[in-house]
């Protein structure tokens, strides 16, 4: 039992790993640069530059996943370019009002959910 849970533990810490880095991929190679888009298009090239290298734009892809995964790990989200403020916070800030979204779809649920469950099984081979 224990090398079963094992197993399949194992294949979802690689299914996120490698969904992670493709999503990664994805976004970095997207259309459009982040750093024009930040400061618009009336910016200078030196500028662009500026901001690649100070966001870390400028170095390998592979780097970049391998720091962002161990920032993620040690639980540092980064910081929001379009809020201005941790994501950490943006997340908690939303994860109440998805808890209580939650709870109230639960309590809703299991009662008749049990119900429908009790009618099928007093009228067996109904629809």
């Amino acid at each position: 039992m224990l090398r079963f849970f094992g197993k399949h533990a194992l294949f979802m810490v690689v299914t996120l790993a490698a969904v992670s880095f493709i999503v990664f991929c994805m976004n970095e190679f997207s259309p459009g640069d982040v750093a024009r888009k930040e400061l618009g298009a009336y910016a200078t090239q030196e500028q662009v530059e500026l901001l690649n290298k100070k966001l870390g734009l400028d170095r390998p892809v592979l780097v970049r996943y391998v720091e962002y995964v161990g920032k993620l790990l040690s639980g540092d989200l980064g910081y929001s370019q379009r809020y201005k403020v941790p994501v950490s916070d943006i997340i908690f800030d939303r994860l109440k009002n998805t808890i209580f979204l939650a709870a109230i779809s639960f309590s809703l649920i299991v009662p008749l959910s049990m119900l429908l469950g009790v009618v099928a099984g007093m009228r067996e081979g109904s629809l």
